[in-house]
């Protein structure tokens, strides 16, 4: 539950900023987020994408996809289900 509750969060946070911001302090403050929440969460890594009137505006990958070997998490990284 805690993937998809981030996704949540983060895209509530991006869509009400978005309308209140340009989209470069917009993608700020969801890198901002996503690096708070990554550090103060047990989870390893995410993904994160914000969509602008039905656009992609940013799409990002934050911590690892996998710890050992370390492996970065991406925008296309694929996080399964345990």
């Amino acid at each position: 539950m805690i993937p998809v509750a981030t996704a949540l969060v983060l895209s509530c946070v991006a869509a009400s900023a978005a309308s209140a911001a340009t989209n470069a302090k917009v993608l700020q403050s969801v890198d901002r987020i996503a690096n708070r929440y990554l550090s103060t969460t047990p989870l390893v890594g995410f993904g994160v994408i914000v969509i602008r009137d039905g656009v992609v505006v940013h799409e990002a990958g934050y911590g690892a996809a996998r710890l050992a070997p370390r492996v970065p998490a991406t925008a296309a990284t694929r996080f399964d289900d345990f």
